[in-house]
């Protein structure tokens, strides 16, 4: 394999990698199955020592499991895009082979200040290193690793309003040619669909809502009237859709 096949091949596994169009090691193997999580999204009250989130290896091989929790990096413009502080969140057991069947990782909160007048929002990383044979060193061959990411949610105690209905308190406006969404709540609201004037934003469950924050999206060339809006619940369901007035 010449040095533009090897690049090549590693800016493809990077793509699809950050676009989490690979979400097992199935392909890797050639399995049936492969890694998968128990949860969609992690909610960790600070009440609770830990929280515990299922690791699923449904195919006839072995994995190296490895598990760490970062900063969030989503697409709104909010997010941190700098590496979580060392510690701040503590996974057990941080590395182990799983075979097939199921095993859980334990999340611990560490160290470092959070704020403590809203929801804080990680990503909860699980990398899948399927077990291969020896290579022939006269070979060319690629490793490859597999990560699913799922939102780790920091829910302080003492914040004011039920997170399930959060989603209620957002207001919309236009400003320009996008569409803002204002959130007076103290909770992350990830919206799964948006439409304005019956004309669907696209991809609008790209970016959340940050609490006490703002987030916008292209607005529908020539859309004026009500907004129709759906969200995603604590366990991965969609609440019922709101339809409001467009400011």
């Amino acid at each position: 394999m010449n040095n533009i096949m090897r690049v090549a091949c590693g800016i493809l596994l990077s793509t699809l990698l950050a676009a989490g169009l690979i979400n097992s090691a199935d392909a890797a193997l050639n399995d049936r199955g492969g890694i998968s999580l128990g949860n969609t999204r992690v909610i960790f009250n600070e009440i609770d020592r830990g929280v515990s989130v299922r690791v699923i290896n449904t195919a006839a091989s072995p994995f190296l499991i490895q598990s760490w929790v970062d900063n969030y990096h989503g697409q709104g413009g909010w997010e941190k895009t700098s590496q979580l502080a060392q510690g701040t969140f503590v996974v057990t057991p941080p590395l182990f082979r799983l075979d097939k069947g199921e095993n859980s990782v334990l999340v611990r909160r560490a160290e470092g200040s959070l704020p403590i007048d809203r929801e804080s929002v990680f990503s909860l990383n699980v990398k899948a290193i399927p077990q291969t044979a020896k290579p022939d060193p006269k070979s060319n061959y690629i490793q490859f690793a597999f990560v699913n990411s799922i939102k780790l949610f920091w829910r302080p105690v003492g914040l004011a309003g039920n997170p399930s209905e959060a989603y209620k308190q957002l207001t919309f406006k236009r400003l320009g040619d996008r569409i803002v969404a204002d959130n007076t709540s103290a909770y992350n609201i990830t919206i799964k669909t948006l439409s304005v004037g019956g004309t669907a934003v696209i991809d609008p469950d790209n970016r959340m809502v940050p609490p006490k924050g703002t987030q916008s999206w292209p607005l529908p060339a020539g859309n004026r009237g009500h907004v129709t809006y759906t969200t995603i619940t604590d366990f991965g369901g969609l609440t019922l859709p709101l339809t409001t007035t467009l400011q």
